[in-house]
């Protein structure tokens, strides 16, 4: 994204607690498990003993050698090559991901979190809800000219969704290969393990909505998660 790009504040993470106020008996599990993501990405990230030696920007494990130094990158642990890579200007991206309603009415959005919160992507802020039709027309605009628009637009419509905004070191780029193809049979063949070969039915009911670039990642997280701010 530009250089301009606000910095993600720390305190965004509090919010995620307070998504879902107002959720039925059978909506409170989804509130269950965000609230375990939460405590999980607190726990990896050094938030509740400052003792993580987990690598903010890909996940993994870091391994410090004999006189070698641990890194930080915004006042977290950080290994060698994601440093690096700071320090050659590639600053964490925000990105939208989305886990459309047929997943979740199932029950299955549980695996998808997991995955996740392994991948070495974030779960800066999160919303839990219909989406208006203003809100659709506007996040599938570079769609409108498309013959499916239509059934594409009422699956977007069609029940609650989990919106997440997720933030990594290249996390347009890291999502959008967790995700893969667009279209599941696609996906299938050339990325079995994506979620959309594993959870997607067809082109349309994909299952997970994912930002195809920085500009429109940009575009598409200030459209929902207007609150979070970049420092």
């Amino acid at each position: 994204m530009e250089n301009n790009q606000k910095k993600i504040s720390k305190e965004t993470t509090e919010n995620e607690t307070n998504v879902h106020k107002e959720l039925t008996e059978e909506e409170n599990q989804l509130q269950e498990l965000n609230s375990a993501s939460l405590s999980k990405v607190l726990e990896i990230y050094g938030e509740k003993d400052g003792e993580s030696k987990i690598c903010y920007g890909c996940r993994k494990p870091i391994t410090l050698k004999n006189g070698s130094t641990l890194r930080f990158y915004n006042k977290r642990p950080v290994c060698d090559e994601c440093f690096t890579e700071q320090e050659q200007g590639t600053d964490y991206e925000m990105t939208l991901g989305m886990i459309h309603s047929q997943i979740i009415e199932k029950k299955l959005h549980q695996n998808i979190i997991s995955l996740i919160n392994d991948s070495g992507l974030w779960i800066v802020d999160e919303i839990y809800r219909r989406l208006t039709d203003k809100e659709v027309d506007e996040l599938l605009i570079k769609h409108k000219n498309d013959k499916d628009y239509e059934e594409r637009k009422r699956y977007y419509l069609d029940g609650k969704h989990l919106l997440l905004c997720l933030a990594a070191i290249n996390g347009v780029k890291k999502w959008k290969n967790l995700i893969g193809n667009q279209d599941p049979k696609v996906a299938k063949e050339n990325d079995p393990k994506s979620l959309r070969a594993i959870y997607g039915t067809d082109k349309i009911k994909n299952g997970i909505h994912g930002s195809e670039n920085n500009e429109e990642a940009e575009r598409e997280v200030e459209l929902f998660f207007e609150g979070v701010e970049f420092e």
